[in-house]
């Protein structure tokens, strides 16, 4: 995201911003969630794989949760309501994942 973006973001631009981030924290979480099974199919730590996702489910949750900031003037109530909706979808995600973690 280009400073002159974030210098100027309407709703709209913050919006796309969030889905942005959205999406890749999504991405992420799966790659996270292939790699935690795969090493614990080698004999890896479960409690440490599922640590792994819960770090970046929270730091994707709180990197959400600073786009408030985006909007010029401030969020706008469609604007806090996209975040949220990101930040549950995103939360709730990580946390599926994490509990599907086990050795099989």
């Amino acid at each position: 995201v280009s400073g002159l973006v974030l210098a100027t973001a309407d709703g709209a631009k913050a919006r796309a911003i969030v889905a942005d981030l959205q999406r890749a924290a999504l991405a992420r979480l799966e790659t996270e969630a292939t790699l935690g099974k795969e090493a614990i199919a080698k004999g890896g730590d479960q409690v440490m794989e599922r640590h792994i996702i819960d770090v970046w489910g929270k730091w994707y949750v709180d990197a959400l949760r600073t786009t408030a900031e985006i909007e010029v003037g401030g969020s706008s109530a469609q604007t806090r309501a996209t975040i949220d909706a990101a930040v549950k979808a995103v939360d709730e995600r990580a946390k599926s994942l994490a509990r599907g973690l086990t050795a099989e």
